[in-house]
């Protein structure tokens, strides 16, 4: 079952009210802790069919291994700035009506490290999403 905040940021926020066929063929894998391949085309929601388990996967997992603000939940590396962005902001969306304590932070290269370093300091973030370029 999927966490209330989260069920409710899909509907509301994300206007979705079911999972398409690659979220529903690779959930009950990941939120467990399986690593699998998924191909499918654009537009069929994977970035929600890793995200989505992944996040519930820490949301109800064992309190001793994350605790909200005290260190990265989740590290998504993605090859470029753009697909980058694009999972950060599926992730932030996921995380609408969550405590305040469960963030996203997007970083690149190419940017200021000072920026990110000062983001750090004030808090980490549950998921951090990153790109070398």
């Amino acid at each position: 079952d999927l966490h209330p905040a989260t069920k409710r940021a899909l509907i509301e926020v994300m206007g979705l009210q079911e999972m398409t066929r690659v979220q529903a063929e690779t959930y009950p894998h990941v939120v467990v802790g399986k690593s699998l391949v998924a191909r499918a085309r654009t537009g069929t929601g994977k970035t929600l069919a890793f995200l989505l388990p992944a996040l519930e996967r820490l949301l109800q997992g064992d309190k001793d291994l994350y605790i909200p603000g005290q260190g990265i939940g989740m590290i998504v590396v993605a090859p470029t700035r753009e697909l980058a962005i694009q999972i950060a902001d599926e992730a932030s969306k996921l995380l609408t009506f969550h405590p305040k304590d469960y963030s996203v932070c997007c970083v690149y290269g190419g940017t200021k490290m000072q920026r990110d370093i000062s983001l750090f300091q004030r808090r980490l973030p549950t998921i951090l999403v990153a790109t070398p370029g």
